[in-house]
């Protein structure tokens, strides 16, 4: 049985998060559950963000899950089996997060879309304001993350101060993809879908 994905249906996200979801089942026929609900007032980002994904958690309480953003673009035909094979694999050495092999160190340390146990609301903490929930988690629970090269994330292109020059953008930044990755994060734009549309990917 496959993993179930999962995403956030955020109300400043409907149209990409609509884009993905049909991305993903043109693609392949990969069914993306979306999760609404009202948005706590009050909350900026991180906060609000986080409080997001822990929604998700409490629904998917019991059950392993795919977590996907409205950046994060399923590449190939059958990324989520080939995901959720070496998932398998990495629980059977108590892993319960399976992320992206990429650090891009020192700005960009991890990018939160991938894999989650059914015990990620236990996981990680309620409540996190001061950075986002992947951050929290890399700090407090990098024991129990397998990072992945399916999974490939580049947030953006730095300057040496760590100042953001410029976010991703496809098709010009395809050269950045690894030939092993079935999913990229982070593609704000949505542009890797026309580009695998149109077969601009390596094979």
């Amino acid at each position: 049985m496959s993993l179930p994905v999962v995403t956030f249906n955020a109300p400043n996200q409907r149209t990409a998060i609509a884009e993905l979801v049909a991305w993903c089942k043109e693609l392949d026929g990969t069914v993306v559950e979306k999760v609404t609900m009202p948005e706590p007032q009050g909350l900026s980002y991180p906060g609000i963000c986080n409080w997001a994904f822990k929604q998700v958690c409490k629904r998917m309480a019991g059950r392993d899950f795919f977590w996907i953003e409205a950046d994060s673009i399923p590449l190939k035909k059958g990324w989520l089996a080939a995901i959720e094979a070496e998932w398998l694999e990495a629980k059977k050495y108590g892993k319960e997060i399976m992320w992206a092999a990429d650090y891009n160190s020192p700005f960009d340390l991890v990018g939160g879309i991938g894999v989650y146990s059914g015990n990620a609301d236990h996981l990680i903490a309620d409540g996190i304001t001061d950075d986002g929930f992947d951050g929290w988690t890399l700090r407090h629970r990098n024991h129990l993350i397998h990072r992945s090269n399916l999974i490939q994330h580049s947030y953006a292109h730095y300057l040496p101060n760590g100042d953001i020059r410029r976010k991703n953008e496809f098709p010009p930044d395809l050269p950045l993809l690894r030939k092993d990755a079935v999913i990229f994060h982070k593609d704000q734009s949505q542009g890797l879908i026309g580009c695998v549309r149109k077969g601009l990917l390596h094979g």
